[in-house]
C-alpha cells in the first residue's frame, strides 16, 4: 500500500513540474492518460488561480487547462458569450485588413499605367480613380478574404464600396 501512495505522490508531483516547467518524463515513464491529465488540471488550476504566481506560470497554467480541458474550456468561452472567438476573429479580421491595406497601396500604381487603367474602367464600369480602387478593393475582399468579408458582413451589415475602405480604417489598421 505504501508503494501505490509513494506512486501517486511521485506522479503527482511529476504533473506539477510538468505544469510549471514544462518537462516530461519518457512515455513509459508516465502515469495513465487519464489519471494523468486529471492531476496536470489541478496543477494548471493550482497555479492559475494563484494570484501571487507571476503572469508566466500562469499563462503556462492556462496552456495546460486548455490542453487538458478543451470541453470546458470551450463551453466556459460560450457561457461569457464567445469573448476567445471573438478576439481570434477579430485578431484573423485585423490581420487580413493589413493585407488589403498594400492592395490599396498597389492600386495606385495599376492605374498610372493607362493600358492597365482603360482595362479596369472596362471591367469595373467607372472611371473616377477613387470609385475604381474602391470596386477593385471590393473585389480583392470578395475573391482572396473570404473570411473578412463575411466578419465585416456579420460586425457591419451589408457594406457598400464607397464605405468599405472607411469599415476597414475603423477595424483600426488601414491609413
Amino acid at each position: 500500500m505504501l508503494k501505490f501512495f509513494l506512486g501517486l505522490f511521485a506522479g503527482a508531483l511529476l504533473s506539477f513540474v510538468y505544469v510549471r516547467y514544462d518537462v516530461e518524463l519518457p512515455e513509459w515513464m508516465q502515469l495513465p492518460h487519464v489519471l494523468r491529465e486529471n492531476i496536470a488540471a489541478t496543477a494548471a488550476l493550482s497555479d492559475l488561480y494563484d494570484l501571487s504566481r507571476g503572469e508566466d506560470v500562469r499563462r503556462r497554467a492556462l496552456e495546460v487547462y486548455f490542453q487538458t480541458q478543451a470541453k470546458k474550456a470551450a463551453q466556459l468561452d460560450a457561457d461569457y458569450g464567445h469573448p476567445f472567438f471573438k478576439n481570434l476573429y477579430h485578431k484573423e479580421a485585423t490581420r487580413q485588413a493589413r493585407i488589403l491595406q498594400q492592395a490599396w497601396s498597389a492600386f495606385d500604381v495599376a492605374l498610372s499605367k493607362p493600358a492597365l487603367r482603360s482595362s479596369f474602367e472596362r471591367k469595373y464600369g467607372v472611371s473616377d480613380p477613387l470609385a475604381l480602387k474602391q470596386a477593385m478593393l471590393a473585389e480583392q475582399l470578395r475573391k482572396k478574404h473570404k473570411f473578412l468579408a463575411s466578419w465585416l458582413k456579420k460586425t457591419y451589415g451589408d457594406v457598400p464600396n464607397d464605405q468599405l475602405f472607411a469599415r476597414l480604417k475603423e477595424l483600426g489598421q488601414l491609413r
